[in-house]
Parts: C-alpha cells; structure tokens; sequence
C-alpha cells in the first residue's frame, strides 16, 4: 500500500512547561485504505482497517484536527 504515514502520541505537559510526546500509534492512510501500522494503547481500534469508508475518512479528518497527530 502507498500511502501517508501518520505518528500519533500522547501529550503530557510538564511541570516545568514543556511538553513530553509518547508515540501512541501509527497508521498508513492512502486515496482508498486505512491500515494500523502500530497501537500501543487501543486508540485506533474502532477504526475498520481496509478500504476507507465515509466514516473513516470522518474520524480520521478529525483525528487530523485534534493535537494528537
């Protein structure tokens, strides 16, 4: 599959102001498909892998939107 490959993380804010990032999933996203690369904390496991629905391109868009990308 070609694609674009997306990384996920977790955000924690620090006390000291900054910011840590752990990589919680990845996934590969093409003009047809939507594949788990990795998920370490079930955060895509709603999401149906294979050809991309109306729905997954929904959530995925949003996903794409929130500071979690």
């Amino acid at each position: 599959m070609t694609g674009t490959v997306f990384n996920v993380y977790r955000i924690h804010p620090q006390d000291d102001g900054s910011i840590k990032r752990e990589l919680a999933a990845r996934f590969v996203q093409s003009a047809v498909a939507f594949h788990v690369l990795e998920d370490f904390f079930g955060l895509l496991a709603g999401l149906p892998e294979g050809p991309a629905t109306d729905r997954t391109r929904q959530i995925l868009a949003s996903l794409r939107r929130s500071s979690y990308l």
